[in-house]
């Protein structure tokens, strides 16, 4: 038989004078302890990722709403603005200067037929608009 040594905190006196069984007791009653503690490390450890999991809705997380609890309540409306989309009056508006005529490579005539009431539309403009052709690249070149 294998002479043991004493577990912390018992004197060596003490656990000579112990009877074997009792020291073997002693042993697996250790034994047990430390198992339990890493059982308890693990549930505790579980118990908290289920808590995590249990505070997760579409708002915190990227679950889908359908899958809120039904005892949770919904987000507040949104308040209307006063203010209309889109430029505010009295806004000064900022636009990409057109080049001048001596630096364009074509020039795009486009003249309506009609008006938005469908009307003919006939006559020369003698102040024609001048706008960006979004159809054109840089690279055309005619």
């Amino acid at each position: 038989m294998t002479k043991r040594q004493p577990p912390p905190g018992i004197s060596d006196q003490d656990w000579k004078a112990t009877p074997t069984s009792v020291q073997t007791a002693v042993y697996m009653l250790l034994r047990v302890v430390d198992e339990l503690q890493q059982a308890v490390a693990q549930s505790q450890k579980r118990i908290s990722q289920l808590e995590e999991q249990v505070g997760k809705n579409s708002r915190n997380s990227s679950m889908p709403p359908s899958s809120n609890p039904l005892n949770m309540k919904k987000p507040p409306a949104k308040v209307k603005e006063k203010r209309k989309a889109g430029g505010q009056p009295g806004h000064v508006g900022h636009d990409r200067p057109l080049k001048p005529p001596e630096e364009v490579d074509h020039f795009v005539v486009s003249k309506p037929i009609s008006c938005q009431a469908w009307r003919l539309v006939a006559g020369e403009d003698p102040q024609p608009q001048r706008i960006r052709c979004v159809n054109c690249r840089p690279s055309y070149q005619k």
